[in-house]
C-alpha cells in the first residue's frame, strides 16, 4: 500500500485524494494507474482494468467513473516534473519520467521531432501510466540457486511487461551484495531509468544491497564499460537489453571475467526463442540460465527456468527446421 501511495504522490490534489481513498487490498494488487486527458482514471489491478468512483469505489460504467480532466493532468505532469519540465527533457523525449521512489511514469502526446527523425521532446501530454515499482524481497530465491558466480554463470530474466523483470533482478541484486549468510559479491547496477535504485541525492530508496554501486541515468552501454574500468566489479546488473551497443559492451564485460544478470522482453516461450536479442546474448556465451516470469497480474512469478544451452538448441531446431526434442527442461529447485 505505501509503494502505491508513494507512486501517486506527484499528482494533482483531486486525484491523489480519491486514490488515496481507494481499498488498500486493491492498492497492493494494482500495477498501474493511467491517466488520459478527459477520460476515466483506470487502474490495473491483478491484470484487469477497473475504473473509480468519486466515492473512491470501483466501478465497470464509465458514466460513473472519476474523469482526469486536462488541467489535472497538465498539473501531475508538471508536477511529476517538479515544475521544471526542460530539466527531464531526455527522459521525456525517451517516453517517461521516473518518479521519487522508482515508479516509471510513460508520456504520450505529439511527438516534437529533429530533421534526422530523433524525437527532441513530447508536447500537449495526452496520458500518463505509471507503473508502480514493487520491492518483493525474496523472491529472487528461487533463481539464486540457479546461479554461480564464482563460474560467470550468467543469468537472462525474461518476461512481458508488468511480469516483474525489474523487481526480481533489484531482489537478487541485493541478495547478492548482502551478507545475509551468503557470499557477498561487488555488484554494479546499471539504473538507466532510475527504477533499479531509485536514487535520490545520491542515496538508494530501494533496497539494493550494501555492496553494490549504483550507476543512474548512463545509456547503458556506456554504463556497463564505465563500470568495467573503474569499479572492478564481480556481477553487473543491467535492465531491458536491446541494443547492439548493449550486446558489444557485454562482450566486453564478459571477456573481463565479470558475471552477468540482465532482463529482456518476451510474452512467452514462443517470442522468448524468437527475439534477436535473446539469441545474440546466448552467443556471447556468457549465460548458462533463463529465467521466464509469468506475467498475467502476477508480478515476480515464475514460469520455469532453463539451462541457457536448451534454449540456444531450440532456436537451432526452429531455424534449421529439425524436429524438437522432447520438450524443454526445468531447472527450477
Amino acid at each position: 500500500m505505501e509503494r502505491f501511495n508513494s507512486a501517486i504522490a506527484f499528482l494533482s490534489d483531486n486525484l491523489k485524494k480519491i486514490l488515496l481513498s481507494v481499498d488498500p487490498a486493491i492498492k497492493e494488487r494494482t500495477t498501474e494507474v493511467r491517466l488520459r486527458s478527459e477520460k476515466p482514471v483506470v487502474l490495473s489491478v491483478s491484470g484487469k482494468s477497473i475504473m473509480l468512483k468519486p466515492d473512491s469505489r470501483v466501478t465497470t460504467e464509465p458514466k460513473n467513473a472519476v474523469v482526469c480532466t486536462k488541467a489535472e493532468l497538465v498539473d501531475s505532469f508538471n508536477r511529476l516534473c517538479e515544475f521544471s519540465v526542460h530539466s527531464f527533457q531526455t527522459s521525456i523525449a525517451s517516453g517517461f519520467v521516473t518518479a521519487f521512489g522508482g515508479h516509471r511514469v510513460g508520456l504520450t502526446g505529439t511527438a516534437v521531432c529533429t530533421c534526422g527523425g530523433d524525437v527532441s521532446t513530447i508536447r500537449d501530454i495526452s496520458s500518463l501510466n505509471i507503473r508502480v515499482a514493487r520491492e518483493i524481497k525474496g523472491c529472487a530465491s528461487d533463481v539464486l540457486c540457479n546461479m554461480s558466480v564464482s563460474n560467470n554463470a550468467g543469468m537472462i530474466i525474461a518476461g512481458p511487461p508488468s511480469s516483474g523483470k525489474t523487481t526480481v533482478l533489484r531482489d537478487l541484486v541485493r541478495q547478492l551484495s548482502g551478507f545475509g549468510g551468503t557470499d557477498s559479491f561487488k555488484v554494479c547496477a546499471i539504473d538507466e531509468r532510475g527504477e533499479l535504485a531509485a536514487m535520490k541525492n545520491g542515496i538508494a530508496q530501494n533496497d539494493v544491497g550494501i555492496n553494490t554501486d549504483v550507476l543512474t541515468g548512463y545509456p547503458k552501454s556506456c554504463a556497463i564499460l564505465t563500470a568495467v574500468k573503474t569499479m572492478s566489479p564481480q556481477v553487473i546488473a543491467c535492465d531491458e537489453i536491446a541494443s547492439d551497443s548493449e550486446l558489444e559492451a557485454i562482450a566486453q564485460g564478459a571477456n573481463s571475467g565479470i558475471t552477468f544478470v540482465v532482463t529482456v522482453h518476451a510474452s512467452g516461450f514462443e517470442e522468448l526463442i524468437r527475439r534477436r536479442q535473446v539469441e545474440k546474448l546466448l552467443e556471447i556465451g556468457c549465460f548458462e540460465t533463463v529465467v521466464l516470469l509469468k506475467g498475467g497480474g502476477e508480478p515476480g512469478k515464475i514460469e520455469n527456468v532453463f539451462e541457457a544451452g536448451e534454449i540456444k538448441d531450440e532456436i537451432y531446431r526452429r531455424r534449421f527446421g529439425l524436429a524438437c526434442g522432447n520438450g524443454m527442461r526445468s531447472n527450477a529447485c
